[in-house]
């Protein structure tokens, strides 16, 4: 199967920010924090709480941490950079984000680190404590509740525009259809948008479904 680099999502994206004080950088280079090794520190002492065994491979070119877990769908990726997510490439493409595990690090004024994105902060010690409950914890209860043989991997496409998400097969029937008729009827409202903008908001009829096995071999351990 063919897998999609998330990271070309990113390639032209570029952040403007106010010009930084000499106090802004000192302060910044003590809070910068190493992702992906505080996330390998941690997967080695906490590994075995996935409910799957699993490889991790480390990318040159970006150096990003991928994770392979052993009878996933290879549809759905997960990956350490500036933040963890999972995604969904399918059919040579980047289909939709499932989870994204991010973090915001700031430091308050009890000089404690909280997540600026959390609308009820929770204060930690250090960044990389910050890190690891708030992110990689999080992450680990996520990946055991909905990786499992219990769940689907639902594909909306329409015209160009994408979806993913993970379903529960033990859900009644009537939630899902009633969740895929709002996304049909956000993509027809679509339909009023003005000549000039993207070609993928263009004719959004025509809404197909695919469902995917979320596990395509073994069993959950």
């Amino acid at each position: 199967m063919t897998t999609f680099d998330v990271s070309m999502l990113f390639k032209d994206f570029k952040i403007t920010a106010k010009k930084e004080t000499k106090d802004d950088v000192k302060e910044k280079k003590k809070d910068e924090i190493d992702l992906c090794g505080i996330f390998e520190s941690w997967l080695a002492g906490n590994g075995h709480r996935f409910n799957r065994k699993y490889r991790v491979r480390h990318r040159i070119k970006d150096n990003s941490l991928w994770l392979y877990f052993e009878g996933v769908n290879p549809a759905i990726h997960f990956n350490v950079l500036y933040n963890l997510c999972a995604s969904v490439g399918y059919r040579g493409r980047f289909w939709d984000f499932l989870e994204d595990f991010d973090c915001w690090i700031k430091r308050g004024r009890n000089r404690k680190y909280y997540c600026g994105f959390c609308t009820e902060r929770k204060y930690y010690k250090t960044p990389e404590e910050l890190v690891i409950n708030h992110t990689f914890e999080t992450f680990l209860e996520w990946f055991n509740e909905q990786v499992t043989s219990d769940h689907v991997l639902e594909l909306m496409h329409s015209r160009g525009m994408t979806r993913a998400r993970i379903i529960d097969k033990r859900k009644p029937a009537g939630e899902v259809a009633a969740d895929q008729e709002e996304f049909k009827i956000f993509l027809s409202r679509l339909k009023s948008i003005k000549e000039g903008n993207p070609p993928m908001f263009k004719n959004p009829s025509g809404t197909k479904i695919e469902y995917l096995p979320v596990i395509v071999a073994g069993k959950e351990e």
